[in-house]
């Protein structure tokens, strides 16, 4: 299992202003008794409370047009499951979702899914 959490993720902005903390985790488990079925799942988070500020000149206020126009909170998960079926050929399905929060506060939200195959020469 992989846990990431960087205190130097922030955006460094025009007057010295900074923003933004991501983290993610991620884990994988090979299913028994071979090993060539295996399970991923993901999930990474970055949130500012102040991204709205960079909108604008010090002091100024952003409008509700420009706060519909980035968001400052994304969520992500997704998870896998894979089978290699020979060393060379390995097929696999995701499901992912996102969720944005705008700066206005709107959310949306976005489901997807893919099959995908890879040969490896």
């Amino acid at each position: 299992m992989r846990v990431r959490v960087d205190p130097r993720a922030r955006a460094d902005r025009a007057y010295g202003r900074r923003g933004s903390l991501d983290e993610d985790e991620g884990l994988q488990y090979y299913l028994p008794p071979s090993g060539n079925f295996f399970l991923s799942a993901n999930f990474s988070q970055m949130k500012s409370n102040n991204i709205a500020s960079f909108l604008v000149a010090p002091g100024a206020t952003p409008t509700a047009a420009q706060l519909g126009t980035v968001f400052n909170k994304v969520q992500w998960g997704d998870i896998n499951l894979f089978w290699n079926v020979t060393p060379a050929l390995r097929f696999g399905a995701e499901y992912a979702y996102f969720r944005e929060t705008y700066a206005d506060g709107l959310v949306v939200k976005n489901q997807r899914g893919q099959f995908s195959g890879y040969y490896v020469f």
